[in-house]
């Protein structure tokens, strides 16, 4: 899901991914304004063939395919073109896989005619490797190649259980074309220069995260759901990181554990982590922390809008989302 201003317009763009078809619902009356189909299309060849979605504008619109393929419409369904990318590409000794990721909170960026996308691989990293997660696709010549953005030193040689681990988060300051990416067991974050191609770590930690703990398959043999779901439940980690270019600060999330132990999570409402809402100014200079209430909210579904960072609220629901607005006030110097 993402939000977008086109205008005077705003609204909300969404993937059905069983169909292929592209919603488009007003952000005041959550009604749907358009549907985006593919023009002169069979239906059938579309359902499931896209994983994700990044509306750029009116005419520049990417779906994602695991293929992987980028195919690229215009809000009136034509196909305007469509780049097919190798699975997996040598770099020396490194070998990268081309798979697409792309979610509310890991979102392709489009800069100078460069569309930069995410790629994730699950598993250990091993001793010296560099597990590089940044495609740059030029959408001019249709070339693609790699970015300088890794799996941080941190994960180096560390069991972290693999999967829940490996999800991280990207947001983009497209005042001064950063890319921002948050790892889970880091506590530092990755800025990603698009212009200068460079990379810097910076702090941007949380009050309530010490340490990782490593994952110890014996500590979670009896757990009812899958040990590797019970430790990360367990554990701290950092969730998505969150531009928000109306008060020019950043927001992370910090994942504190649950207490409860040999929870089964496929029950209904189980327990969540609970969230910590941390804020930082444009340099990340530490401003403030929020925890918030317990088991109220989806940490996997928020955006930023005019009024503040907008989070998915739990409810029982399957018809409707709904929010809760977090406003940041920085005080007067």
């Amino acid at each position: 899901m993402q939000e977008v201003q086109q205008g005077d317009q705003r609204f909300f763009a969404y993937l059905n991914d069983e169909t292929g078809s592209i919603y488009l619902n007003d952000f005041q009356t959550k009604k749907i304004i358009k549907k985006i189909q593919i023009q002169g299309a069979d239906l059938k060849k579309y359902k499931k063939a896209f994983q994700g979605l990044y509306y750029h504008n009116k005419d520049t619109i990417f779906l994602f395919s695991y293929t992987p393929k980028v195919t690229m419409i215009n809000d009136r369904g034509k196909i305007l073109r469509i780049y097919s990318l190798p699975k997996e590409k040598g770099e020396g000794n490194k070998l990268f896989f081309r798979g697409f990721y792309v979610s509310t909170s890991i979102q392709p960026y489009l800069f100078e005619n460069r569309l930069f996308i995410n790629s994730i691989v699950v598993g250990d990293v091993k001793s010296g490797e560099s597990r590089k997660v940044q495609m740059i696709l030029d959408l001019k010549t249709g070339r693609d190649s790699i970015g300088k953005v890794c799996f941080p030193d941190a994960y180096q040689n560390k069991n972290y259980g693999g999967l829940h681990y490996d999800i991280y988060s990207v947001c983009y300051n497209p005042k001064f074309n950063i890319a921002v990416y948050s790892f889970p067991a880091h506590k530092k974050v990755i800025l990603s220069n698009l212009f200068k191609n460079n990379i810097v770590n910076v702090l941007a930690e949380s009050q309530f995260i010490n340490d990782f703990t490593l994952y110890d398959e014996d500590q979670y043999k009896d757990a009812v759901s899958e040990p590797v779901g019970e430790y990360f439940m367990t554990t701290p980690t950092y969730g998505s990181i969150f531009y928000d270019k109306y008060r020019d600060v950043y927001y992370r999330l910090a994942l504190l554990p649950v207490k409860e132990r040999n929870v089964n999570y496929e029950q209904k409402n189980p327990p969540t982590k609970n969230i910590s809402l941390i804020v930082f100014d444009k340099d990340f200079k530490y401003l403030g922390e929020k925890l918030l209430e317990k088991n109220r909210y989806w940490s996997s579904n928020a955006f930023v809008s005019k009024e503040g960072l907008n989070i998915q609220n739990r409810t029982n629901s399957d018809s409707t989302l709904n929010f809760t607005t977090f406003g940041f006030q920085q005080i007067p110097k």
